[in-house]
């Protein structure tokens, strides 16, 4: 793959997924992201969804084609029916799974309890 540029956050040239068999989930796709995108994956059930997603996270790398994010990108992925934490709500289960935003998070809320209990003159 030729040196992406610098302004997509992540690209992807003539990505294919077939699974044993032959059967293709999908072929040939050519698709580029910039920082801060929102996107959304949407079709049928069995569409490769999924597939297109762990692609991207660097959990399947069985493809042919080229799918890279750019260089320093930390890419992260949620299961569909994650093993959750009983203990935790639904955003504290969440954060489970991006250790940089829970560590930072933990740090505001001790940041936020010393301001709160630090008495004003």
């Amino acid at each position: 793959m030729a040196q992406q540029p610098a302004q997509y956050i992540f690209a992807m040239q003539g990505l294919t997924k077939a699974y044993p068999g032959g059967k293709k989930v999908f072929e040939n796709i050519w698709l580029s992201f910039f920082p801060d995108a929102k996107i959304g994956v949407v079709g049928v059930n069995g569409s490769g969804k999924s597939t297109l997603l762990k692609i991207m996270a660097g959990l399947d790398k069985d493809f042919t084609g080229e799918a890279k994010p750019m260089a320093g990108t930390k890419m992260g992925y949620l299961e569909q029916e994650p093993q959750l934490d009983p203990a935790l709500n639904v955003r504290e289960n969440v954060e489970s799974w991006c250790e940089e935003k829970s560590s930072s998070r933990a740090s505001m809320k001790s940041r936020w309890r010393w301001v709160k209990t630090t008495p004003t003159s």
